[in-house]
């Protein structure tokens, strides 16, 4: 039964070991390759939105000065109807010109005598031309407004002829102009509005745009760093580019002539995405093309983006050697705990062969002495044999109590090496998560960012309750697992785990409610509260997993002299045939639920562990589908009077300068702890060993706090703790240290004032230097 039993424990650790082996692949898998590849597409995405949300700032800008020609030609049919004064037309130009400084120029020409017969009266008077006709300009430059000197010549002008012919807008190809009577020239295009009367052309109202302007509305997109968005013309001249020196110049003669993508873009007027190596950067990028239509026109102008794709994919490559890096750690762990496992299997059956040789020495000794009864002389004949045979079974004895006293030692060492584990895992794992709780902090990473540092920590505290459920049920199963018990208000503790997992529910379609059998006055017991804390804790968080919406119910009642606790959900339920199962370690109801919701299989198994070391019992009641309740008992041990716990208050000496000491040999978590105390009022002094210690606290009689490392080389932490004590017993000392368990805490909860664990939970940090600061004078004790 035994040897079954042993041959199971190491089938479920080989099983174990594979599927850590699956998990840290399909990390690798999904985070280097899948997630990358995403990441990749995600870049690509990035700079087309921003091609499109480029080309609806230059859209916005034409349609703004088409919509203005349009309403300028609306008003002028309006006015020529009712017979008005020509000046109006005019007045109304030189108002819509004073209102629209983004537009370089407004002008309006009209057919000869056709507005109203009288272009004769006019001749060289102030905004018309010599022959008097309708053709007035006016352009805003430097805040102020000008009129320009137009000539009957302009009448044989493209821009006036094309409209005439057509009946229809116009947008002009970007060119150089300079205004008669203003000494500069300017790179515009114009936008022709035509004037149609009773079906009639009658002229043009048009709209001179300045195409610095639109530079202007460029240079505020950034893609990236070293990314940029180019306008290119109908017939492919460059309008707009950062790089002023390719301003005018034609993208077809610039560009390779092997890429013929982009004349098949602007020829069939479509978007089109792809990588090049640019002929403007001399990098590979992502070249985006995508065309915009002005207006009535027929043809389509397009916004060009490049983007480094060194640049834009430089996460992509990041995520692949970080998944990398993990998955060799993972397989050379899984590797030595494999080995391990198999040199321990070996040793077993060299004591079970021992065992059975023993068993079968111990037979043959039984048969002889049957055979002695039956014949003296063959007794004396084979006393000799006998002893010998009684001496080779002391050696066996011998041999079998010193394999059970290596047994015993291979456990300890076991349950060494995990706690040792615990503790070189714990301390990277402290500067990962601490950093990312303060990067967290920072208001200038975007959301995308954000989200990765919520995973990195979100994680971590995953990665440290997997260790830690290790421990507890190594320590469990050696019989190293000690019962500490106090007294607690049970009320309380209630009270305290509900506002945690309201928390946890926060937007969620789930109520959260308790049930406490007993007054406030009257809830004060004696038990482990850690231990009962932890049991709990390991039930609710099975129901928030486990619960999509509905109710989720935990309490306690007081049946037959003991507490009956229970934790019910309206979650997926059990199955009844794997009630006997689920405390089983590593242990699921269901194969699909890790796939789902993860987990190690653990918690129940703990759970059941602390309550049979509570003198209790547990079980579950559940229906698939139907949800569940977990029931434990544990005897009622009541206590007649405690004194109240004094609550935490916010700090009252933060105006004052204090020092705090930080001993820490690892220079990632001396680094996190000074990013953390930026926010108090302190000077920071920093040790890197348990010596230095000791020596800036005889030295430096300021020195008000002290947050020291158990691990330090030289000398280590519990010890410099005590030597420190005797120079001055009233300064406070705070452990922050990767040896977590609750029997490291109890071991040295005489020597330290309070104790924090790796990694370094900022708000609990934080929550024990406010006490500090309101205990300044007297000290404190948090454990």
């Amino acid at each position: 039964m035994n040897q079954k039993s042993s041959k199971s424990k190491y089938i479920l650790s080989i099983a174990a070991a594979i599927l850590t082996a699956c998990a840290f692949l399909f990390l690798y898998f999904y985070i280097g390759v899948s997630q990358r590849d995403k990441t990749y597409e995600d870049s690509k995405w990035i700079a087309i939105q921003q091609s499109r949300n480029a080309a609806g700032e230059v859209e916005s800008f034409f349609i703004k000065a088409i919509m203005t020609a349009r309403s300028l030609t609306t008003q002028s049919i309006v006015y020529y109807k009712e017979k008005a004064n020509r000046n109006k037309v005019v007045e109304l130009l030189k108002k819509y010109t004073a209102q629209n400084p983004d537009f370089l120029a407004l002008w309006t020409m009209w057919e000869p005598n056709f507005y109203d017969g009288n272009d004769s009266k006019f001749k060289n008077a102030p905004y018309y031309d010599r022959e008097g006709h309708l053709s007035v300009t006016f352009f805003y430059h430097n805040d102020s407004l000008y009129s320009e000197s137009t000539s009957p010549d302009d009448y044989q002008e493209f821009f006036y002829t094309i409209p005439k012919e057509t009946k229809q807008e116009l947008v002009l190809e970007p060119y150089k102009y300079q205004y008669q009577g203003y000494p500069y020239e300017f790179y515009e295009t114009t936008v022709v509005e035509p004037i149609i009367i009773d079906s009639l052309f009658a002229g043009v109202f048009a709209i001179d745009l300045d195409i610095k302007k639109l530079q202007e509305r460029f240079n505020k997109i950034k893609l990236y760093n070293n990314g940029y968005l180019a306008l290119i013309s109908a017939n492919g001249e460059i309008v707009a580019h950062k790089d002023s020196n390719y301003i005018a110049k034609n993208l077809f003669k610039l560009i390779n002539p092997s890429d013929t993508i982009p004349l098949f873009a602007f020829k069939n007027g479509i978007e089109y995405s792809y990588e090049t190596h640019s002929e403007f950067t001399g990098e590979d990028v992502f070249r985006i093309l995508y065309p915009i239509r002005i207006g009535k026109s027929n043809k389509r102008w397009f916004i060009m983006s490049e983007i480094s794709k060194r640049e834009a994919t430089i996460r992509s490559v990041n995520m692949y050697y970080v998944s990398l890096g993990v998955l060799v750690l993972g397989l050379l762990l899984i590797l030595y705990l494999i080995y391990n496992i198999f040199d321990r299997l070996e040793y077993e059956k060299n004591l079970i062969k021992a065992k059975e040789f023993a068993e079968q020495k111990e037979r043959d000794l039984q048969k002889m002495y049957y055979e002695l009864q039956a014949s003296e002389e063959e007794l004396r004949a084979t006393n000799e044999e006998l002893y010998s045979t009684s001496e080779a079974l002391k050696e066996n004895n011998t041999q079998l109590l010193k394999a059970k006293e290596e047994a015993e030692e291979a456990n300890r060492l076991k349950t060494a090496f995990l706690h040792n584990l615990s503790h070189e895992v714990r301390t990277p794992l402290n500067a990962i998560s601490g950093f990312a709780q303060v990067i967290l902090k920072f208001n200038n990473i975007d959301e995308e960012l954000k989200n990765f540092i919520h995973i990195i920590h979100s994680s971590s505290k995953q990665l440290v309750s997997i260790i830690n459920d290790i421990i507890t049920i190594s320590s469990i199963e050696t019989g190293q697992e000690k019962i500490i018990s106090t007294n607690i208000h049970l009320n309380q503790l209630i009270e305290e785990l509900k506002t945690v997992f309201d928390l946890q529910l926060k937007g969620k379609p789930i109520e959260l409610k308790t049930l406490k059998a007993l007054a406030n006055g009257d809830d004060e017991i004696l038990v482990d509260v850690n231990k009962l804390r932890q049991i709990l804790n390991n039930l609710l968080s099975n129901a928030v997993k486990f619960t999509q919406q509905g109710t989720i119910e935990f309490g306690y009642a007081l049946k037959d002299n003991n507490l009956e606790f229970f934790v019910k959900d309206t979650g997926i339920g059990i199955d009844k045939t794997k009630h006997s199962v689920i405390f089983e370690r590593f242990t699921q109801a269901d194969e699909q639920i890790h796939a789902i919701y993860g987990g190690t299989g653990l918690g129940l198994s703990i759970c059941k562990g602390f309550v049979e070391l509570l003198g209790g019992n547990i079980w579950v009641e559940s229906e698939l589908g139907k949800g569940s309740t977990f029931f434990f008992s544990l005897p009622y041990i009541p206590v007649i009077s405690s004194a109240k716990q004094n609550q935490p208050t916010q700090p009252k000496n933060q105006n004052e300068t204090m020092t705090i000491l930080v001993a820490e040999d690892d220079i990632n978590s001396f680094k996190l702890l000074r990013a953390l105390l930026k926010d108090y009022n302190c000077q920071i002094i920093h040790a890197d060993t348990g010596t230095k210690a000791v020596e800036l606290c005889k030295q430096d009689g300021s020195i008000n706090l002290v947050l020291m490392d158990i691990k330090m080389p030289e000398m280590d932490g519990v010890t410099a703790t005590r030597l420190i004590k005797e120079i001055n017993p009233k300064i406070t000392v705070i452990a922050q240290t990767a040896y977590a368990t609750l029997d490291d805490i109890e071991k040295n909860k005489d020597v330290f004032d309070a104790y924090i664990t790796k990694p370094i939970d900022v708000e609990n940090l934080k929550r024990i230097l406010n006490q500090f600061l309101n205990n300044w004078s007297n000290g404190f004790e948090v454990f």
